[in-house]
């Protein structure tokens, strides 16, 4: 991957809803800090149980955040990430890392020093303000993709999954680098158990497949398939 010169990335990293809030002495701290680290695919960007020193926010590719379960094998996937969002809301107060994340493609990261974060939400209450609401609806989502992931058959939920990253990525055509074990992490399932229901939504003419890419076909009838419970 090509990294963009450090005034490109400044430039969209000022763009982040959250990062705009700041005056230009604050931004001219954080862009004295930051870092921007290149990750290949399948690299640990940061990972659960460390310290929190450094706030991440991705500047390309495409991330997953996940719950390491350390009584089996399988994680469980809580959410994904696009351009421009900060990796983790609350590790600017944690002390260590709540959950793992991970490069699902070669991705850039901007890092920058917990402590900056810190003395700007002390100090800034507009910087508090817009990193209070998007943790809060960030955390609203998170709520309710556990209480409709957790009630549904293994079908819907993988429907659920499916219409979750549409959204994200706001297009029907879902190209990203998610492999089918991650869609059987996010959705909770074996990944034998996932490559079945994919089959199963094609024949139903709902999906379909193509090597690493999912064409909804049929929105109405995979939302018909999601809310069973």
């Amino acid at each position: 991957m090509e990294i963009p010169s450090n005034e490109v990335l400044l430039a969209e990293l000022k763009a982040n809803k959250v990062l705009k809030t700041l005056s230009e002495k604050e931004f001219a701290a954080l862009a004295k800090s930051v870092r921007f680290i290149p990750y290949k695919k399948g690299e640990t960007i940061f990972k659960q149980g460390n310290r929190v020193n450094d706030i991440s926010i991705l500047m390309r590719g495409l991330t997953k955040t996940c719950i390491e379960n350390r009584s089996h094998e399988r994680n469980t996937i809580v959410s994904l990430q696009l351009p421009i969002d900060l990796l983790g809301y609350s590790t600017v107060f944690d002390e260590t890392y709540q959950a793992t994340a991970v490069a699902l493609c070669d991705s850039i990261v901007a890092v920058f020093e917990q402590n900056l974060a810190q003395q700007f939400a002390l100090s800034n209450s507009k910087f508090a303000s817009a990193m209070l609401e998007t943790l809060c609806k960030k955390t609203n989502v998170f709520m309710k993709q556990i209480a409709d992931l957790g009630q549904k058959q293994i079908k819907a939920r993988m429907a659920t999954i499916i219409l979750i990253i549409a959204d994200l990525i706001k297009s029907d055509f879902i190209d990203i680098n998610i492999s089918r074990n991650e869609l059987a992490e996010y959705a909770g399932i074996s990944t034998g158990s996932a490559i079945r229901l994919l089959s199963d939504l094609e024949k139903e003419g709902l999906i379909v497949l193509d090597k690493k890419t999912i064409d909804i076909k049929n929105r109405q009838g995979l939302e018909a398939v999601s809310m069973v419970d």
